[in-house]
C-alpha cells in the first residue's frame, strides 16, 4: 500500500537533470521492435541489390564442392584446409549482406537514442547474481506485455508466411528439371515478398511498442514534488549558505571600498545619514568618480577614515543623497551632477590651491 502511495506521489515530469542521470545509467527510450522492422525492411532491400553477387558465389561454392568430392579424398590431413576454404567462401559470400545489416541495425538504435556509452551500467553488480524468484513470473507487468507482443507476432506472421508460400506452391514444380540459378532467383523473390508483408504488419506492432516504451520511460522518470524542490535546491544551493556567501561578498566589498577612501578628493555628506567619497583626476578620468559610499554606520566609517587622512568633508544634503541613490561605486558622476560636484571640488581645490578642469 505504501508503495502504491509512493508511486501516486510521483506526478511531476522528469527534469533535464533526471533524464541526464538516467542516460548515464544506460536508461534511454528505445524500442527493439523498431530495430526489427528496420532490419527486416533493409534486409529485403539489400537482398535485391546484392542477391546476384551472393548467388554467383553460392554457385561457385556449389561447383567447388562437387569438384572436391569427385577429385579429392577427404582425410584428417586435408580436413582443416577444406573447412578453412569453405568458411572463407561463406564469409566472402555473406559478408556484404551481414555488414550492411549490422550498419542499418546500429543506425536504427542511433536514431532512437543517439551516441550513448553508459559506463555505469557496465559496472558489475553482485546483487543481480542472487536469484529473484518473483521476477520469473511471465504474467506480470512488462513481461506480460512482451509475451502478448510475441503471441501477436506468431498469430499474425505465421499465417502470412503460410498463405504466401501456399500461393506459390505450384510454381515450385517447374524448377525440378531447371538450373539451380532459376530456383535461387525464385526463392529470393518469394523471400522478398514474405519479408515485405511481415514488415508491414510489424510496423504497427513497432508503433504500439514504441508508444508503450515511451509511456514506461516517462513514468520511470516522474518525480515527486519534494524531489523537484530538492533538485532545484541542490542546483541553486542552500539558501542559508547563499545568504552567508552574499554577506561575505558584501563585507569584502565594504573592506575594498573603505581602502579606497584615502584616495578621495572630498567626502560629501548630508551630514549624518549619507557619505559619498569622490575622486577626480583630469589626466585619467573623463568625469569625477564615486569611489566609496555608505549610509549611517558605514557613512561614519568613511568620515572617520577621511578625518585620519585629512580629506575634506563637505556638507551638501541634496547632492549627498542624490549621489548615494543614483551613482554606484566606481561609476563616473552623470552629466546632470557635473555642476554641483564641480562646485564642491572647486571649493576643495581652492583650499588646497589646486586647479580643476571639469
Amino acid at each position: 500500500m505504501a508503495e502504491d502511495t509512493f508511486k501516486e506521489d510521483k506526478t511531476e515530469t522528469g527534469t533535464a537533470k533526471k533524464r541526464e542521470k538516467a542516460r548515464e545509467q544506460g536508461s534511454a527510450l528505445m524500442s527493439q521492435e523498431v530495430n526489427t522492422v528496420v532490419v527486416l525492411l533493409f534486409s529485403a532491400l539489400i537482398l535485391s541489390v546484392v542477391g546476384s553477387y551472393m548467388l554467383d558465389h553460392f554457385l561457385l561454392t556449389y561447383k567447388i564442392s562437387f569438384r572436391l568430392l569427385s577429385t579429392f579424398r577427404i582425410s584428417p590431413d586435408n580436413l582443416i584446409e577444406i573447412l578453412t576454404m569453405y568458411i572463407y567462401l561463406f564469409l566472402k559470400t555473406t559478408a556484404p549482406f551481414l555488414v550492411l545489416i549490422m550498419i542499418f541495425g546500429v543506425g536504427a538504435s542511433y536514431c532512437q537514442v543517439g551516441w550513448m556509452v553508459a559506463w555505469k551500467s557496465m559496472e558489475p553488480k553482485w546483487d543481480k547474481l542472487k536469484p529473484k524468484f518473483k521476477e520469473l513470473n511471465p504474467f506480470k507487468g512488462e513481461k506480460l506485455v512482451k509475451l502478448l507482443i510475441s503471441v501477436a507476432k506468431l498469430c499474425v506472421i505465421g499465417p502470412i508466411i503460410y498463405y504466401t508460400i501456399e500461393a506459390e506452391i505450384d510454381n515450385f514444380i517447374p524448377f525440378v528439371d531447371q538450373h539451380i540459378y532459376f530456383f535461387w532467383v525464385f526463392i529470393m523473390k518469394l523471400a522478398f515478398k514474405v519479408v515485405i508483408r511481415i514488415s508491414i504488419i510489424l510496423i504497427f506492432l513497432a508503433a504500439a511498442d514504441y508508444a508503450q516504451q515511451w509511456w514506461k520511460f516517462e513514468e520511470n522518470l516522474k518525480m515527486t514534488k519534494d524531489e523537484v524542490k530538492q533538485e532545484k535546491k541542490d542546483q541553486e544551493g542552500d539558501p542559508a549558505i547563499k545568504s552567508w556567501q552574499r554577506t561575505q561578498r558584501f563585507k569584502m566589498f565594504q573592506k575594498f571600498m573603505l581602502s579606497k577612501v584615502p584616495e578621495a578628493d572630498v567626502v560629501i555628506t548630508n551630514p549624518t545619514t549619507y557619505a559619498v567619497a569622490v575622486k577626480y583626476d583630469d589626466l585619467s578620468m573623463n568625469a569625477p568618480k564615486v569611489i566609496a559610499k555608505g549610509m549611517r554606520k558605514m557613512a561614519e566609517k568613511i568620515k572617520d577614515i577621511a578625518k585620519k587622512h585629512n580629506i575634506p568633508i563637505v556638507e551638501n544634503k541634496p547632492l549627498a543623497q542624490a549621489l548615494y541613490k543614483e551613482v554606484e561605486v566606481s561609476q563616473e558622476v552623470p552629466a546632470s551632477f557635473y555642476k554641483a560636484v564641480a562646485e564642491v571640488l572647486a571649493y576643495v581645490y581652492n583650499l588646497k590651491n589646486k586647479k580643476i578642469h571639469v
